[in-house]
C-alpha cells in the first residue's frame, strides 16, 4: 500500500497571499490581546476543575458551507496551502464577530504536523447525492465488510510523520507572521 499524503505546496506562495494572511493574523492578534480572554480562560479553568459557576458555552461545529454561502464569505488566496490557512483565520474572525459564546482567541497559530498513513485496508465506498445549490452532500455508504472473510481486509496502518514538511510549514508561518 502507498502512503496517503497531503500535498502542501508552500514553495510558490505569492506576496499577495502573504499580505492577506498577515492582515488576517494582525486582526486575530488584536482580538487575542483583549482582556476578556483572561477572564474567559479563568472561567474555563473553573469549569474544568469542576467548581460551581455559570455554565460555559462552546460551539465547535458550524455549518461552514452554509455560512460561507449565505454570508458571501470569499477566500482570496490563490495558493491552496495559503487558502487553507486563510479559511482557518477567517473562520476564527467570523466566530468572534458572530457566535462568540465563551470563545478564547489565542495569539498563536498551531502548525499542523503532517502525518500520513497507509490506510487500514478498507476504503470508503459511497454513492454521493449532492444538492449543489445548497452546498449539501449526502452519502449512502456501501458496506465493505459483508461477511467474516472480509475481516481479513483490515490492516494496521503504517503511520509516518513528514518532519521536513512540518518544519517548512513552521518556517512559513513565522515568515508570514513576521516572527523569525
Amino acid at each position: 500500500m502507498t502512503l496517503q499524503k497531503n500535498q502542501a505546496n508552500i514553495e510558490d506562495i505569492k506576496s499577495s497571499d502573504i499580505a492577506i494572511l498577515r492582515e488576517l493574523s494582525a486582526q486575530i492578534s488584536e482580538i487575542a490581546g483583549l482582556p476578556v480572554h483572561a477572564r474567559t480562560i479563568s472561567e474555563w479553568k473553573r469549569t474544568n476543575d469542576l467548581k460551581q459557576g455559570r455554565p460555559m458555552v462552546w460551539i465547535n461545529e458550524e455549518p461552514w458551507h452554509e455560512i460561507e454561502q449565505s454570508r458571501g464569505i470569499y477566500f482570496c488566496c490563490e495558493n491552496s496551502f495559503a487558502r487553507n490557512v486563510e479559511v482557518n483565520l477567517r473562520r476564527i474572525l467570523y466566530r468572534w464577530d458572530n457566535i462568540r459564546t465563551d470563545m478564547v482567541v489565542e495569539p498563536v497559530y498551531r502548525v499542523p504536523i503532517d502525518v500520513y498513513d497507509t490506510g487500514f485496508g478498507v476504503s470508503v465506498e459511497a454513492e454521493l447525492v449532492s444538492t449543489q445549490s445548497a452546498g449539501i452532500v449526502s452519502r449512502h455508504f456501501i458496506p465493505q465488510i459483508k461477511d467474516e472473510k472480509d475481516i481479513s481486509k483490515i490492516r494496521f496502518p503504517e503511520i509516518t510523520v513528514d518532519r521536513d514538511l512540518t518544519k517548512k510549514k513552521g518556517e512559513f508561518f513565522r515568515r508570514f507572521s513576521g516572527k523569525t
